[in-house]
């Protein structure tokens, strides 16, 4: 079996009529292909890895191949017409959505299909995303701790 040392932080997407912008903070501890939301007609555009083109490639979705290290991962996406939902991997765990200016709560997540805007839209507390990313770097210590294999 393959296995990767990934550690996602929280998954920002900001979204309007004309596009979308992505902003991921990774945590890499070998090298790996990491995966990028996406929707099959609008594939990420412009994507930087620490500031710098990053090249993105197909493997049942598109990823790009990160060093062991921390990064910084961004990407545009381009529409006309925003499609209903997004296609963000399972393994990224949290998502702070924004669409056409406010935020999405609770979000509506099935597997790895986000549905964009459906969900009903209010304003966020200031400290409930500091909540769940204290949460993610706990189970993130703890899995190291206990020992176990990254996958």
């Amino acid at each position: 079996a393959e296995f990767a040392c990934i550690w996602p932080g929280v998954l920002s997407i900001n979204v309007d009529t004309r596009g979308g912008n992505l902003s991921q903070d990774w945590n890499v501890e070998i090298e790996s292909w990491v995966p990028l939301a996406f929707d099959e007609d609008h594939w990420p555009q412009d994507v930087t890895l620490d500031g710098k083109p990053a090249a993105v490639v197909d493997r049942d979705g598109p990823q790009v191949w990160m060093e062991p290290g921390e990064h910084v991962l961004r990407a545009q996406l381009a529409w006309t017409e925003r499609p209903q939902a997004l296609q963000v991997p399972e393994v990224i765990g949290v998502v702070r959505l924004v669409v056409d200016g406010k935020a999405v709560v609770p979000l509506q997540r099935n597997g790895a299909q986000l549905t964009l805007g459906r969900g009903k839209v209010v304003a966020t507390e200031a400290d409930s995303l500091d909540a769940l990313v204290g949460r993610g770097r706990q189970l993130q210590r703890d899995a190291r701790a206990a020992g176990s294999r990254c996958v």
